[in-house]
């Protein structure tokens, strides 16, 4: 059986299945481990041979440092009167 990691992008959460997107663009359904993700979380995914996410681990360094990126983006945007 082969498998490979990715890293998605939780986009929302409806339903308790939460939708993710990865860098191409390509959309995931994701039932695992729901409890333990939130929208805009960043994750390793495995995914099996069918393109079925089977594991999750939240990269929460990653997750956080793009949360400063765009706060700081915001801030700087506002801060110029744009």
């Amino acid at each position: 059986m082969s498998v490979r990691k990715t890293e998605l992008h939780i986009d929302r959460i409806e339903d308790n299945i939460a939708v993710a997107y990865d860098s191409n663009g390509n959309e995931y359904f994701i039932r695992e481990k729901i409890f333990e993700i939130k929208e805009n979380d960043i994750i390793e995914a495995t995914l099996s041979e069918e393109g079925f996410v089977t594991e999750i681990s939240v990269l929460h360094k990653k997750t956080e440092d793009k949360k400063q990126f765009v706060k700081k983006l915001l801030s700087d945007l506002f801060s110029k009167g744009v």
